[in-house]
């Protein structure tokens, strides 16, 4: 029934407008995008970040200037393992922070859904994170009440 990959997908399309137009303000030629797959938890895939990758992908144009994806796949991690955005381990909690870590913030957890982005400024790295993990979330729940309001008798999921 719950299908994440499509939920996120469906959530980038949604927010392709938004993102084209905060690229040509910032000037930036892209970013790379992580979104964590909200059913694998650190515990499942011994800590391995890259087991939990639901969708990633790259927009736009990169300047080569730093290893994106991986930028983008720490700040995931460090969200991941804490339950919360990197800027708050970074700030409130560092005593979180490992040996390889990134220092640059722009994560976001929301409800359990986790998205990173690196390739703008920290502050917009946030900002489209929080774009992606709200819109991924709300997208799912979107699905779930047509599937209620199409499936009034079934007392639980398919």
């Amino acid at each position: 029934m719950l299908k994440p990959r499509w939920h996120v997908r469906e959530a980038m399309e949604i927010l392709t407008p938004s993102i084209e137009r905060l690229l040509r303000h910032t000037g930036r030629p892209g970013f790379h995008f992580i979104v964590l797959n909200p059913r694998v938890f650190p515990w499942m895939v011994n800590g391995d970040v890259r087991k939990a990758i639901l969708h990633e992908g790259f927009i736009g144009g990169n300047d080569g200037r730093h290893e994106y994806r991986e930028i983008a796949l720490s700040k995931a991690k460090q969200a991941w393992i804490s339950g919360m955005p990197n800027i708050f381990v970074q700030t409130s909690a560092p005593v979180l922070l490992q040996t390889g870590d990134t220092p640059y913030f722009g994560s976001f957890v929301y409800n359990g859904a986790v998205a990173a982005v690196s390739g703008l400024d920290p502050w917009f790295d946030q900002l489209v994170s929080m774009w992606i993990a709200g819109t991924f979330q709300e997208a799912t729940q979107s699905y779930r009440q047509k599937w209620m309001k199409e499936h009034p008798d079934e007392d639980f999921f398919p």
